[in-house]
């Protein structure tokens, strides 16, 4: 009953199978198991979750096979995660200039507090910042403004991300490590640019060596920065506007008033850091510019971030509901 199916080629055997690197980086997630026995954390807690993850894994199976075409969305999803095994490798070898480590998040917080990797940067003397990427690269722009609504409704209440299952090598095992979360996006043309230098890895179309040289080349390192440096600078400012708000009355939400001081904080101490390590990484702002204007999705979000940050303190609350 075979004898009319077609033999795959080389190329689409490899993308059936799954590639080597995106086989490995599937592994190189945190795993929720890894926190039964921590302090922090009880076993029906841990076993809730896995339950949960599970749980969603079945609805997005779903919805994705309700898309209509599954093989296009299955190819679309592949390039993106293919590009985002090549962010990684450009951030870890050259992009930036800094002890950094990339940490896949649990698929809990992947699924729920919609972090897609953990950015742990540290330079001389002055200890680890930390900062939740939330990839883009196979998914629409009306998305990621949705995405960067939720992360304007939780500066409007002066709070900020979480990872709940958090790991890294400087600090170990956390629970409900907060950070600032950075919507990273690229174009369709950028993502198939990025994907193929992986497949030239797995389809040995070129060396290791040279595709390593062309990924540390590539410049979606210019877009990252300004990426980053846009949604922290736009971030502070928002976060200025609700601290001003609550010194109003401190006295009737105090707590609100030093979370919000506290979140603020942080935030200005990310861009300080990150505008250290563009200088130090040649990442210069005509680069920059340059490379943001010739990425769609790029020039997107600081569209949708200067809209966003022109709308009133408070406007974001509830906004999942109102547009359901």
């Amino acid at each position: 009953m075979f004898m009319n199916m077609e033999m795959p080629s080389a190329k689409e055997e490899i993308v059936t199978d799954s590639s080597e690197s995106l086989k490995n980086a599937e592994n190189g997630r945190i795993k929720l198991e890894e926190f039964y026995g921590q302090p922090k954390f009880t076993k029906e807690e841990i076993d809730a979750d896995i339950k949960r993850c599970g749980d969603a894994r079945l609805f997005f199976d779903r919805k994705n096979h309700e898309h209509g075409d599954i093989e296009l969305m299955e190819k679309m999803l592949d390039k993106g995660k293919r590009a985002e095994v090549v962010l990684r490798k450009g951030i870890t070898t050259g992009w930036i200039k800094a002890k950094v480590e990339v940490v896949d998040t649990s698929e809990y917080d992947d699924y729920f507090n919609h972090i897609d990797e953990i950015l742990d940067i540290e330079l001389e003397d002055e200890g680890s910042d930390h900062l939740g990427l939330s990839i883009d690269f196979a998914t629409s722009n009306s998305d990621v403004e949705l995405k960067l609504k939720d992360i304007f409704e939780l500066l409007d209440k002066g709070e900020m991300s979480k990872i709940k299952y958090f790991k890294t090598t400087s600090r170990g095992l956390d629970k409900d490590v907060r950070m600032p979360r950075i919507i990273i996006g690229a174009s369709s043309g950028t993502v198939d640019r990025l994907s193929s230098l992986e497949e030239d890895i797995d389809y040995h179309t070129k060396s290791e060596k040279d595709s390593a040289e062309a990924i540390k080349k590539d410049v979606f390192k210019y877009v990252l920065f300004g990426e980053i440096l846009a949604q922290l600078s736009v971030f502070c400012n928002r976060l200025d506007k609700v601290v001003k708000i609550l010194e109003r009355n401190p006295g009737i939400r105090s707590n609100e008033y030093r979370n919000a001081v506290a979140t603020l904080d942080v935030y200005r101490k990310s861009l300080d850091k990150i505008r250290i390590i563009q200088e130090k990484s040649g990442a210069s702002m005509d680069k920059i510019k340059t490379h943001i204007r010739g990425d769609i999705t790029a020039t997107h979000i600081g569209q949708s971030l200067g809209k966003l940050a022109d709308m009133p303190v408070g406007n974001f609350k509830d906004h999942r509901k109102i547009r359901s």
